[in-house]
């Protein structure tokens, strides 16, 4: 038996456990998930404002002990997963399959993790924009920050953050794409804090259709050493989205992430987020 044949049998036996796996764990999510949505109707939040949440979003109230503690079990199941198809990554792309099948249905099971974690974290944060389709007609006359949150600590004493938006994207993707910045900025406690910030940050655009197609991206703090140092000035510099979502995914009737003129992002900070 020739080696390259035992090698792609390999590596199309572990793409099929990718694909097993995250249609195994995607009906417990997507459940999970429609309980959740329950809260959404009843969320008012101030125009671009952006507070601590006993997950308003994602309601923890509505799971009872023991789907929580099923999630953290899946979560646990899940996280080894992820780390050991990204250990074996390389011998995939040295087998020579097909790889974009292979990111395509890791990054599935990450996003599934990613909706999990939120289900199950109370120290999260809501970033509930009002009058959407207004601020995208007003941003068609300059490519220019069309809202800048208001601070917010990742917990009590802890590091202070804020969040950008350039709804018709800034810089590389103008016209084409959502575009957010994540800022550290000096805050009261920073010397009895531990630098760099190394916690990674999951960010993620809710979809209120059926189709429940979130848009997740997870900022990786060492590919940022510069933004995540101790403010010597106001604020580092900012980690920049360019590409979070694109426009015409925004406005396309397949999903539904304005809704009802408004746009709801979510952010986790999380140790348990998968690098």
């Amino acid at each position: 038996i020739l080696r390259e044949s035992i090698q792609d049998h390999i590596a199309s036996s572990l793409i099929e456990h990718i694909v097993l796996l995250a249609d195994g764990v995607s009906s417990f999510i997507n459940q999970s998930m429609s309980i959740a949505d329950q809260a959404l109707s009843t969320i008012s939040l101030p125009k671009l404002s952006i507070e601590k949440t006993n997950n308003n979003f994602f309601e923890n109230k509505f799971l009872d002990e023991d789907q929580i503690s099923e999630q953290i079990r899946l979560q646990k199941y899940l996280r080894s997963q992820i780390k050991q198809l990204i250990k074996e990554e390389q011998y995939i792309i040295n087998s020579d399959v097909n790889v974009k099948l292979y990111k395509n249905e890791l990054y599935k099971l990450q996003q599934q993790y990613a909706i999990s974690r939120f289900l199950t974290n109370k120290e999260t944060y809501l970033w509930h924009i009002n009058n959407v389709q207004e601020i995208f007609q007003n941003s068609k006359q300059a490519t220019q920050s069309n809202g800048i949150s208001t601070s917010f600590y990742t917990y009590r004493g802890g590091y202070k953050m804020s969040l950008k938006l350039y709804v018709n994207g800034h810089i590389t993707a103008p016209d084409t794409y959502l575009s957010l910045h994540l800022t550290i900025l000096r805050g009261p406690c920073d010397s009895y804090l531990n630098w760099p910030f190394d916690n990674p940050i999951l960010i993620c655009l809710y979809d209120t259709s059926a189709k429940q197609e979130h848009i997740f991206h997870t900022i990786k703090p060492e590919k940022y050493s510069e933004c995540f140092q101790q403010p010597k000035m106001n604020e580092n510099p900012s980690v920049q989205i360019l590409e979070f979502c694109p426009l015409s995914m925004i406005f396309s009737k397949d999903y539904d992430y304005i809704h009802q003129n408004k746009l709801i992002i979510k952010i986790l900070i999380d140790s348990w987020i998968p690098i």
